[in-house]
């Protein structure tokens, strides 16, 4: 925390040294790996039906699969599961 109670500038340079996720590479032959992810560093930013907008902290997981067709080209898909805290997690 800051010396003048400013925790909003500490939470900043905390987010930017924490790494908002995790990920492993397998690699399935020379051009296709498979990735598992765990984003726990989010925030999602939405609509409200009061018209407003709103910012919650969330969690992600999931995996993509990448593969590669020559040098330069590529491409990757992938499937997630997002959770959103409804009420915030106590910050």
């Amino acid at each position: 925390m800051s010396s003048d109670g400013s925790w909003l500038g500490s939470l900043g340079i905390l987010l930017m040294i924490v790494p908002e996720a995790v990920s492993v590479n397998f690699k399935l032959n020379d051009k296709a790996k498979l990735s598992p992810f765990l984003k726990f560093n989010s925030m999602e930013i939405y609509k409200h039906a009061d018209g407003n907008y709103r910012q919650k902290p969330s969690l992600a997981g999931g995996v993509k699969f990448s593969y590669r067709l020559a040098n330069h080209y590529g491409g990757f898909v992938y499937s997630a599961v997002n959770l959103v805290a409804s009420n915030g997690w106590g910050f």
